[in-house]
């Protein structure tokens, strides 16, 4: 992935190594990491602090995704909690590109299947009935 062909909020650059130390958290988490790896992805791909996510939040999407499938146990929970933490929480960093949630909404929508088949993922199926702004979507 080239994280730094991702836009970056201004005067921030891609730091790969931090992405990629949360993703190794997320699998594998070490006594020695700086802080939780649910707080490592938070900090690697957005502003915890300010609510918001950066562009690289959509890969990071695909990856927890893919963590979520390929790793049961305690890194299907932690790339679920972050998933289920962006969702109506979190927007997009301010002078970012518009279409970041749209992008992350799609890829978790496309894995509901998938996410319906395991009983870790009910939490963040909840979630999902809102849409991002946490409101009920209107019905038809």
């Amino acid at each position: 992935m080239d994280w730094e062909g991702c836009v970056w909020p201004e005067g921030e650059k891609a730091d790969r190594r931090r992405i990629l130390a949360a993703l190794r958290a997320v699998v594998e988490p070490d006594p020695k990491d700086w802080s939780d790896p649910q707080t490592m992805v938070q900090v690697a791909v957005g502003n915890p602090h300010r609510g918001s996510l950066y562009p690289a939040a959509v890969p990071m999407t695909d990856l927890l995704l893919l963590i979520a499938r390929e790793y049961p146990g305690r890194p299907r929970a932690v790339a679920l909690d972050v998933l289920e933490d962006w969702w109506g929480l979190f927007e997009v960093e301010p002078k970012s590109e518009a279409g970041v949630i749209p992008a992350i909404v799609e890829r978790i929508t496309a894995a509901r299947p998938f996410l319906e088949s395991i009983p870790d993922a009910g939490d963040l199926l909840e979630e999902m009935t809102r849409d991002w702004t946490g409101e009920a979507p209107p019905s038809s």
